[in-house]
């Protein structure tokens, strides 16, 4: 009977599991990746800039820096219309 169950149990590891109940899948949800890729959410507000550490002087554009890993992980999914406005400093990205 255990030799079943244990049989079953690895068959359910070893099987595909599909994404349910929602329309996309935000990896930056997952905290870990939020680490990973540092990136400091929109909803801290104002002390969103106090996370992020740039090197220039200009700090209104601290934020970019976290926006933008958002951006890159979700090119795969613009049209390409939009992706032949993106540039960043002044370099087209996608031509």
């Amino acid at each position: 009977m255990r030799d079943k169950k244990s049989k079953a149990s690895e068959a359910n590891k070893q099987k595909y599991r599909e994404i349910k109940g929602t329309h996309c899948y935000d990896i930056l949800a997952n905290e870990q990746y939020q680490k990973d890729f540092q990136y400091f959410s929109p909803h801290l507000d104002d002390a969103r800039n106090d996370f992020i550490k740039d090197d220039d002087d200009d700090e209104g554009n601290d934020a970019i820096q976290s926006d933008f890993v958002k951006v890159m992980l979700n090119l795969a999914f613009y049209s390409e219309n939009d992706l032949k406005s993106l540039t960043t400093s002044g370099v087209t990205i996608y031509k």
